[in-house]
């Protein structure tokens, strides 16, 4: 499926929440050009945080693999992202996603 079809199919799981503070929370799907901002948060994030999320604690993440997590296809992977800030200024701080491998009926779920 082309990514512009992907977007268009997907947008319905865009979704605003307020959070406690009253800021604005924006949740949609990953998209490939969230690249940088995936990769912005990865160096955002403590040495604990990432291995209670990868389960060891990566020095770096490379451009492949930001890629890699960018790339969905909504059936065997898929990620939503929570995002503050619009345009240029917006960051990710959020994601949630599941992998399922394939002739399989089991995902596996992580956040972050």
């Amino acid at each position: 499926m082309a990514e512009a079809q992907v977007d268009e199919t997907l947008d319905h799981y865009r979704t605003s929440v307020i959070l406690t503070d009253g800021t604005s929370l924006q949740l949609r799907p990953i998209r490939r050009d969230d690249e940088q901002r995936l990769l912005d948060l990865f160096y955002r994030l403590s040495s604990r945080t990432i291995y209670l999320r990868f389960h060891y604690v990566l020095s770096q993440m490379t451009r492949e693999e930001a890629q890699r997590y960018c790339a969905v296809d909504s059936e065997s992977r898929f990620a939503l992202v929570g995002t503050l800030g619009e345009g240029a200024e917006e960051r990710i701080i959020a994601v949630g996603r599941y992998e399922r491998p394939p002739m399989s009926d089991v995902a596996e779920v992580a956040f972050l």
